[in-house]
């Protein structure tokens, strides 16, 4: 399965260092803030395609 967080625009604002843990969630180590494209395009989207996600 494959999950995508997709911003337009972005920019990175803060960096550490990656943690990789056994026993914990993986925290990337960078902050992005999205930056509006116009006032009708959303900020970011979600691709997936897990099918326990899937629509009506």
């Amino acid at each position: 399965m494959t999950y995508r967080f997709v911003l337009r625009r972005g920019q990175v604002t803060e960096t550490e260092e990656l943690q990789l843990t056994r026993t914990a969630a993986v925290r990337p180590g960078v902050t992005f803030t999205a930056l509006a494209v116009d006032n009708d395009t959303p900020l970011a989207t979600w691709l997936m395609n897990d099918p326990a996600f899937a629509g009506p």
